[in-house]
């Protein structure tokens, strides 16, 4: 259940989809312009994708070696519950209305009913609690050897409550569709997309120095 190294059988609105870079991370869900997001080049790295099927929420985050794995999973999953509660405060409002009116509908049609013999049923309202139901978790990476950030990874998301890891993919390409929660995977590369996410944010790094400054820049200067 949780290998699937097959490829995308179908390809994903690229008008609707936007990426995230490596070390970058961003939120989408079902409303916005842009509701697919995704990431490629994972090699050895590895991309994360966090979902709320309650609310139609997802996060994407393009983990490396050099990410604070702890301090990035804390972080998305608290801006994914983030938004559901404000979704979820949004719902309870609507719903506030929206009963208040069926009640005076059902006073208005008791009294009808009770001349003319017609029989209505209440139907009130439940927004769904953004508490209940867990994040699914979709983890892809290309590398076919020993993959630290992997195994890290999953085992942070064993110990978290509030995460269920679902699929976890051998493909350099990752995206989701936050309306339905669908997963893409593949070869993917940036022309798949539309552009990039323009919510994105750099993930916590380990890579700090003295003055407290973000040292990934440095690193991969150095590297290549």
């Amino acid at each position: 259940m949780l290998n699937n190294n097959q490829a995308a059988i179908k390809e994903f609105e690229k008008q609707s989809s936007r990426f995230i870079s490596l070390g970058e991370s961003s939120v989408t869900f079902n409303h916005c312009s842009y509701p697919i997001i995704g990431s490629y080049d994972a090699n050895p790295s590895v991309i994360m994708a966090i979902h709320s099927p309650a609310y139609q929420v997802s996060a994407m985050a393009h983990i490396d070696q050099n990410t604070d794995i702890q301090a990035a999973i804390k972080a998305l999953t608290a801006e994914v519950s983030s938004i559901t509660k404000e979704l979820y405060d949004t719902y309870k409002a609507e719903a506030a209305v929206i009963e208040q009116s069926r009640t005076r509908l059902q006073k208005w049609l008791h009294t009808l009913s009770s001349k003319i013999g017609l029989v209505s049923k209440h139907l009130p309202i439940h927004p769904r609690d953004p508490n209940l139901p867990p994040l699914n978790v979709h983890l892809s990476s290309g590398s076919k050897q020993l993959n630290t950030t992997m195994n890290q990874l999953r085992e942070q998301i064993s110990r978290n409550s509030k995460l269920q890891l679902k699929s976890v993919h051998q493909q350099t390409g990752l995206a989701i569709d936050s309306r339905s929660g669908k997963v893409y995977t593949g070869s993917f590369s940036e022309q798949h997309f539309m552009a990039i996410a323009p919510t994105s944010t750099p993930l916590p790094s380990t890579l700090i120095d003295n003055n407290n400054q973000d040292m990934r820049q440095q690193y991969t200067a150095t590297v290549a």
